[in-house]
Order: C-alpha cells, then structure tokens, then sequence
C-alpha cells in the first residue's frame, strides 16, 4: 500500500509531502516545512508528519479495537466488532481510499474558498468599505460646500447691510446739519424778540407816566410775516422687496439626489444616526481591572512594553502592566485631565500646575527631572510628546483664549496654534487632551467648543469635528492609528468611541454598549496594537486588541 507521502505532493514544490500544516491545511516536504516554519507570518503553526495520520486509531465505539476498514453505505470508519453489530449486511472497503477520496474532497473546497471564493467576496466587502468611505467623504464636502455658501450669502448680507446703513447714516448727518442750522437762526430771533418783550413790559409797569414820555420808544421792526416759516425737507424712503424661502434656497444651489438614495425605505427607526450607531467595529477584550488608588480611568499614557500610566481627576497615578499589575505610583497636588503623556524614549512628562512646570520622570533611574517653566499668565491644561520631532505640545488657556504651543525638548518656545489661517477666528476654548498623527497633524478634543480640532503640522487649521448630526458631541481621551485615522471618546453617549480617516470624516463607531464600555474618558494605543481605555464603569481600565493588519482595507 503506498504512504500518504506518496500519494500527496508538497504545495510549494510539488515533491512528495511528508508534513501537513495543521492551521493552514497545507502539505510540505521536509525542505519546505522548514522555510514555513522559519516564515515570521508562520512560524507559530502547527505540523506533524503525514505518516502520524495513517496510524490506525482506536474506535470511538469500541476502544479495544482498531478501525480495520469503512463501511461504503454508512461513509465511516468500522472496526471488526462495528461490522457484526451494526453494520451486517453492509458493503466495506479498504479505508484508505476512501479516505483519500475525502481528504481530497476537502482539499477541493478549501481551494475553491482560498482561491475563488472568499478573494472575490473580500474584493467585494473592500469596494462596499471604498463606496461608504467615498459616501461619508462626499457628504461632508458638499455639507462643507453649503456651509461656505451659507457663510458667503451671510458676508453679502453683512457687507448690503453695512453699506446701506452708512448710506442712512450721511443721510441723516446731512439733514441734521441744514435742520440744525436752521434752527439756530430762528433760534437767535427768538431770543432778540424776548429780550425786547422783557424791555417793553417792564417799562409799561414800572415806568411813571413822565419816565415814560421820556423814554425812547423801541419799534418793533419784525412783522409777522418775515418770520421765516420752516423749509419743508424731503426724507428717504425705504422700499423693500419680499423674500421668500424658495428665493433663498435658490442661491444655495441644489442638491441632486441620488437614485440609490430612494431605494431603501427611510422610516423613523431607519435614520442617518442609528446607521452610525450600528456600524460598530469588533475589537477583541483582553482584560479589564481597576486599580487601587484610582477611582476613574481619567487619562492613559502608554508606554512600551505594553504598560500604562493611569490617572483620575485627582491626579493620582499608577503604572500598571496588560495584566493590571501595579508598577509604580506617583502622586501630585494638581487636576486635570490630559497632563502627562510618554515620550519615544520611553520616559513620562507630566505638567506640575502648583509649580507652573513641565517635569521628566526617568523610570529607570526613579528620578523626575524639571525641564521648562510654563508660560506666565496661562494655564496648562494638556501635553503630548511628539514620536516624530519630539517636540512638546502643551495646550493651555486662560480666562479668554486658548492656544496649543510647540516647544522644543529643552523647552524652547518654536510655535503658537491659536486661531484659524482661514478666518482668523480662535480655534480652541479648552484643549484639554491632545494627539499627533503620523503625518505631523495635531489634533485636539475642545469639550467647551464639542469639537476635535485638527491643525497640519505647519499650523493650518485642517479639520473640525463636531460629531454626527443630531447628536451631542462630548470629546474626551483621543489617540491616533499607524494609519492616522483618529479614535476619541464621546464621554456624553457614554458608550462611544468615534473613528475619523485623517482629514476629519466619521467612519464608524469603534465600540458600543455591549462591550461593556461607560462614560469612556482616557484612550491609548500602545506599540503592540493594545487600546487602553478609561472609563467610569465597573473596570476603570478595559484593554482591547486593535488588529490593524487585518482591517487596513477599511481605510483606503
């Protein structure tokens, strides 16, 4: 009888197999099997020589007996005892065979899945993913286009309106002028002729009768008819023209619609923000846990070697391994939110709000370092280390303004991040946690403005997010993907964690209520694609597995 090495042939080389690779159903020779297991992508799969599946096996019936043959009605393997009891008057045949047929039926449906099947379904499930990022990216470019021409039709009403009231306004300094005039004329002659009414009546009372024929008579030269009656003025009118809403609508342009659009039934259950809420992405839980000493997963700065720094609104924090083993603690006299964060060296700044300082903690040698003083008269309230130019991002703000300042890693002051490049208006109310992408753009979660606000690394206002429509929109921890998609939390649904491409545009909800998420605030990924995520629920701490390999498609 030939071996199973002889009958089957090794995938890459086409020789005789002698291995078969249990997690990928594929067989190898000796040569082969080597390369596979030496393959980074491989090597933690599972291979036992052929010759181990052509060993007989004890019968699951008869566990004294060996499977001697198979029976050809029943399609299964007998040992001799099976033959007499239930399956007499069947026809056997040699199991191997029959086996080999069904090991190469098998193998046929695995080469139909792995070459035809599943690569078209996967081409189709990626053009699917292309047609909702495409959609997602259309509607918030035409969203934005109405918003301009919202913004310029209100800079054309602002500019008719100011022209017109300067024009009533020379208008009336006009008329005013001439009327005023006129009235200090009549004024005066008014004056004139009381004052020679006082004269004259004073004169008739109290002058004797000889006084009076003494006294020189003053004539009253004014007639009734000189005095001047007032210039009849001619006022501006103000004609107006009915503004309807269709006129209006007409300068905004118009929406085509889309035929596609009408196929689905749109229903009050069916709306745009149910959508969203149903197109959560699946990540895997590894653990949960709360430390002691901490009472909420308030910020997370991750470190390498899969551990974290946790911290709660009373700054009190701890280090804590994937397995929630704490490290090392580190208590300071000051709130906040998002005020340390890691270094590419591995070490922890942290701001020191009491001391108006930014502070290195060397964990290796157990020392803090104080590195730069803060600037006078502002707050800081955030802080991220950059992995790209490790420069120091440091959002602050004070009763009126907010700003994000980059500092050098000595702490040298390089650039200010304040207002709009566009409009000049201010991009930030209270920065309170702060990102940087792989491209350089820094982005930032404002919960006064409910925003994410990202900025190019040159200072150009990029992006902001306001969250789905209809929706309150509450931005807490953020953190960045190696493809620069952006995750923050939505501390008001509390059980939402947004995903953004890099230019801003939503694109699913990460997790939801049933991931046993509430109230998520801090948000780390560290280097081995674990998402750290604080939050108020029973486990302060939930960490996540974040694949991105295998969803990379999702972010073309």
């Amino acid at each position: 009888m030939a071996t199973n090495s002889e009958k089957i042939s090794c995938v890459k080389c086409a020789k005789p197999a002698e291995f078969m690779c249990s997690t990928c159903e594929e067989n190898f020779c000796e040569k082969c099997q080597k390369q596979h297991l030496k393959s980074k992508s491989t090597k933690n799969h599972q291979l036992s020589p052929l010759s181990a599946t052509k060993e007989e096996e004890e019968c699951i019936h008869h566990p004294t007996h060996k499977y001697d043959m198979c029976c050809k009605d029943c399609e299964e393997p007998v040992c001799i005892k099976c033959v007499t009891e239930k399956h007499v008057g069947h026809i056997f045949v040699d199991k191997e065979p029959l086996f080999q047929q069904k090991r190469d039926a098998v193998l046929s449906d695995i080469t139909t899945l792995r070459t035809k099947l599943i690569p078209k379904c996967t081409d189709t499930h990626n053009k699917v993913l292309e047609n909702i990022t495409q959609c997602k990216q259309v509607m918030a470019h035409i969203r934005s286009n109405i918003e301009d021409k919202a913004r310029e039709i209100k800079e054309i009403v602002d500019a008719v309106l100011e022209k017109n009231l300067e024009m009533l306004e020379r208008t009336e300094v006009s008329l005013l002028q001439k009327l005023l005039l006129e009235e200090r004329m009549i004024s005066e002659q008014l004056i004139s002729m009381t004052e020679m009414l006082e004269e004259l009546e004073y004169k008739y009372e109290n002058c004797s009768p000889t006084q009076l024929l003494m006294t020189t008579r003053v004539k009253v030269t004014m007639r009734e008819e000189n005095i001047p009656y007032p210039k009849k003025i001619t006022l501006p009118e103000y004609h107006t023209k009915s503004v309807s809403r269709e006129r209006i609508s007409r300068l905004f342009g118009e929406i085509i619609d889309s035929p596609d659009a009408t196929e689905v039934p749109i229903t009050p259950v069916l709306e745009l923000e149910n959508l969203y809420n149903n197109m959560t992405f699946p990540v895997q839980k590894v653990i949960g846990f709360t430390p002691s000493g901490i009472q909420f997963g308030r910020h997370i700065s991750c470190m390498r070697n899969s551990c974290a720094w946790v911290s709660d609104r009373m700054c009190n924090m701890v280090l804590v391994d994937i397995q929630g083993k704490i490290l090392d603690t580190l208590t300071l006299k000051s709130k906040g939110d998002g005020f340390h964060c890691a270094t590419k060296n591995n070490n922890l700044l942290y701001i020191d709000k009491a001391m108006k300082r930014v502070n290195r903690l060397l964990p290796r040698e157990k020392k803090v370092e104080s590195l730069f003083s803060t600037i006078k008269n502002w707050a800081a309230i955030s802080i991220y280390s950059s992995w790209i130019t490790e420069d120091i991002l440091i959002g602050m703000h004070n009763k009126q303004e907010a700003k994000i300042v980059r500092f050098s890693s000595t702490g040298q002051e390089l650039d200010t991040i304040q207002r709009s490049s566009k409009n000049g208006d201010d991009l930030y109310c209270y920065p309170h946690y702060i990102t940087e992408g792989p491209f350089g753009d820094v982005c930032a979660s404002d919960f006064e403005k409910f925003s994410v606000i990202a900025v190019k690394r040159n200072g150009e206002h990029k992006f902001t997010y306001k969250g789905p429509k209809k929706s309150q929109f509450f931005p807490h921890g953020i953190c960045t993907d190696k493809m620069g998609n952006i995750l923050v939390c939505d501390n008001q649904c509390k059980y939402r964690i947004h995903m953004l491409n890099p230019d801003g545009v939503f694109l699913r909800y990460l997790l939801s209520k049933e991931d046993g998420i509430l109230e998520p605030l801090g948000l780390c990924l560290d280097d081995c694609n674990n998402l750290w995520l604080g939050q108020r629920g029973k486990e302060s701490v939930t960490v996540f597995k974040f694949n991105h390999q295998e969803n990379e498609n999702l972010y073309m």
